[in-house]
């Protein structure tokens, strides 16, 4: 073998070697950006989801505060019925 065609073998492996460095990266590349995609869309699942979860929670604490509301009306409206029925028996005395 002559120098010549020693040197185009070599050059032709460097090549060779060199495109499948590249297409190694790009295989690796792809990886990453799906990798980076599942990670975004995974993240929005989760903001989703904890919007869902806050809007049920203010949900829930409305419908609490309107009951614990009531609860008081009819509580308070018990007291002033229990009073009005004591000051009505004094009176009578």
């Amino acid at each position: 073998m002559d120098m010549n065609s020693m040197k185009a073998t070599c050059d032709v492996n460097a090549a060779d070697i060199s495109t499948n460095c590249t297409s190694d990266m790009m295989i690796g590349t792809e990886s990453a950006l799906k990798c980076t995609t599942s990670v975004v869309e995974a993240t929005r699942s989760i903001s989703q989801a904890a919007r869902s979860i806050t809007k049920c929670m203010r949900k829930q604490a409305h419908a609490m505060k309107s009951k614990q509301t009531t609860k008081d009306a009819v509580r308070e409206a018990r007291a002033t019925t229990e009073l009005k029925k004591k000051n009505k028996t004094e009176s009578m005395q």
